[in-house]
């Protein structure tokens, strides 16, 4: 690997986190009026950048025992922000039409669906 392929992927990297804010903003303001609990924007971000995580992961991430973990999980999911082909299977990234505000604050106008 050259210098240049480091600064590359370093320039990759910093733009991958760079679209995560937005989803994490967006995920930190449903937290606060009580549409997402607590830890979910860590979740959101974890699974941005991994591509899919554990289930078991999400204790861990956000710091909180298994079972918080699960509640957590399963919020995303019915919120459909996260998606499993199975029960048991890690969790990706979902993007239903109705979950683009969260994801891509600022893409529509307010409203628009």
């Amino acid at each position: 690997m050259s210098a240049s392929d480091g600064v590359n992927a370093s320039a990759i990297q910093s733009e991958k986190r760079s679209a995560i804010i937005p989803c994490c903003a967006a995920a930190e303001q449903s937290k606060e009026i009580g549409l997402l609990p607590a830890g979910s924007s860590l979740v959101l971000r974890e699974v941005f950048l991994r591509g899919e995580i554990p289930r078991g992961d999400v204790g861990r991430i956000v710091g909180v025992s298994s079972r918080t973990g699960q509640k957590i999980t399963g919020t995303l999911l019915s919120l459909r922000l996260l998606g499993s082909p199975t029960p048991k299977a890690p969790l990706r990234l979902s993007f239903p039409s109705d979950a683009a505000a969260y994801y891509f604050p600022n893409l529509y106008p307010a409203g628009v669906d």
